[in-house]
């Protein structure tokens, strides 16, 4: 639409051209960017959009050719910036304090993503075996541009949102330092000798100036991603053939799992854990602007596959973003990383309590009260959100998650506001979310009738107080079995599921380290032996070492 109009201004004010182009594409980078955090999706997306709608396909305002060596410039200026905030972001010392999961992601899993991937292109493309490396290097990384937003549209245990945002952290600098140490490798004399000398001193980089390169790294890799989406070609694409999707395929299919499985050996992780962080690993625009950068450095060095290496990163980056970031939600439940997300009304320190020991637990917590004074103590409790606001209304327990909650549980010292906000729950929420229960605690145990009239469960802190006396009384052995914090043993409920092992016996099961101390079968309770069968639906209660009862429930539910 435009074309002529920038075509006839480059060729009377080539330096009004450039400078009006470069202004563009900030414009459209920034603005992508903000419309990115305001929907809370990965900048990807809305920067493509940018890119092709100001670029010669659309409107025809943003001309990347017109730009000539301006290009070149402006692309190893911000790709420079990026590197070097990948040393600024990376700190060393703190790889020894990530978990054992996190530290075989970014070390051992980016090796095994880069010699992987390598070996792909080689074999399908005929790439050479120093592009390939390159090619590798670059899609190593997932950061967390695009992480953290896809994050957002689906709950995940604690577990499991904290090693893919670890990763994506950590990985993103280390990616971005091994992709520049390859091309350094490929195209200085020095070669790898001198690319590592390189490497060291991108480390060494100051925190003097970090405050700096980060809002700078911010514009750079949105002006790169807008240049780049407006001068891509879909001949470029269609060029790769099936090989090049397969070469997408296969990294999202094979060669995640691969780094995934292998660097996480013998870490906190479950197998269902593993499987869902497997098929999890989209990787952002850090990726395809380095590419950029690359590609047009390769292209003026003799490489014929340059502008490939952009069009096959690039369609590695929007294969990841958009499919991983729509399967997200099934992907979570097929896999069972879903935690169960619990609000509690009432932050005295029994709420507080229940909301540490819930949270320590892999689940998620929304804390609600009034009470200035409550909410400040409240505040220290960290992975816990906390809303200081009225849980009578039902505006205040949306925004706490009560549409997916599993539990809301009433705890305030007045028996009256537990039965309102329990009625206020049901009413604006227990058509949508069924599953969600509602238990309440009755300050004065001569109201636990009208809780149980309204088909809330209760209990009564006077009556638990008195049973706990009687146990340690006529039961002290079993009280310190189960006293948090006397011995390392843990008391699980878990859920027999289809896919886990319903038909089957204990026995049959082998269930080592651990025991089945009751079985409740549709309300009844079941004596359990090594001849019970299982049944789809039994909720067992499993006491055990940590370690033996985790066993236990991916053989019952169906996760391992």
């Amino acid at each position: 639409m435009f074309d002529s109009f920038f075509q006839q201004l480059h060729d009377h004010a080539p330096a009004l051209a450039v400078l009006a182009t470069l202004v563009l594409v900030l414009l459209a980078g920034t603005s992508a960017q903000i419309l990115a955090e305001r929907m809370r999706v990965p900048a990807t997306g809305p920067l493509l959009v940018a890119g092709l709608l100001f670029g010669p396909a659309v409107l025809g305002l943003v001309q990347p050719e017109l730009l000539g060596v301006t290009l070149r410039v402006v692309v190893r200026a911000a790709v420079a910036v990026v590197v070097f905030e990948g040393g600024l972001l990376l700190k060393v010392s703190e790889l020894r304090h990530t978990s054992r999961a996190v530290a075989g992601l970014v070390s051992v899993g980016l090796l095994i993503t880069t010699l992987l991937a390598a070996l792909l292109v080689n074999l399908l493309l005929g790439w050479s075996w120093e592009l390939s490396l390159l090619f590798g290097a670059i899609v190593s990384v997932t950061g967390p541009t695009v992480i953290t937003p896809i994050l957002q549209k689906v709950r995940v245990n604690r577990r499991v949102r904290t090693t893919l945002e670890s990763e994506s952290v950590i990985a993103d600098p280390l990616g971005v330092i091994l992709a520049a140490l390859v091309f350094t490798a490929i195209t200085t004399p020095g070669g790898w000798q001198y690319a590592a000398l390189h490497g060291l001193t991108t480390l060494a980089a100051k925190e003097q100036v970090e405050e700096f390169k980060g809002d700078l790294a911010s514009i750079a890799i949105s002006a790169v991603f807008v240049l780049l989406a407006a001068s891509l070609e879909l001949g470029d694409l269609a060029r790769l053939g099936w090989r090049g999707a397969a070469v997408v395929a296969l990294l999202m299919l094979v060669v995640r799992p691969v780094r995934v499985f292998l660097s996480t050996w013998g870490s906190e992780l479950r197998r269902n854990e593993k499987w869902f962080i497997s098929f999890l690993g989209p990787r952002g625009i850090v990726a395809a602007s380095v590419a950029t950068f690359f590609a047009l450095e390769l292209t003026d060095a003799g490489y014929v596959e340059g502008r490939l290496l952009v069009s096959l990163v690039f369609a590695v980056v929007l294969a990841t973003v958009l499919i991983e970031g729509s399967a997200v939600g099934w992907l979570a439940r097929r896999f069972k990383v879903m935690p169960k997300h619990t609000i509690i009304v009432g932050a005295d320190e029994a709420g507080r309590l229940l909301a540490a020991e819930l949270n320590r637990a892999g689940e998620t917590v929304s804390l609600i009260d009034l009470d200035p004074e409550a909410c400040a103590a409240a505040g220290e409790l960290k992975g816990v959100s906390l809303y200081c606001d009225d849980a009578t209304d039902a505006g205040v327990l949306r925004r706490a998650g009560a549409e997916d909650a599993k539990c809301l549980i009433a705890a305030t010292s007045s028996d009256k506001v537990n039965l309102l906000v329990c009625q206020v729950a049901r009413a604006s929420f227990g058509r949508d979310n069924r599953k969600m229960r509602l238990v309440a605690r009755a300050n004065n145990s001569s109201n636990m009738g009208a809780f149980e009239a309204a088909g809330i469960e209760t209990m009564s802190p006077a009556r638990a107080a008195a049973t706990i006396l009687e146990n340690m009384v006529l039961r002290p052995s079993l009280l310190r079995l189960l006293a948090a914090g006397a011995e390392p043993e843990d008391v699980i409920e878990v859920t027999v599921e289809r896919e886990g092992s319903a038909g089957k016996t204990l026995a049959e099961l082998a269930l080592h380290g651990c025991v089945v101390a009751a079985l409740k079968r549709a309300e009844r309770l079941v004596v359990p032996n090594g001849s019970t069968r299982l049944r789809e639906g039994d909720v067992l209660t499993i006491i055990g070492s940590e370690p033996a009862v985790n066993a236990a429930r991916e053989k019952l539910d169906g996760t391992n």
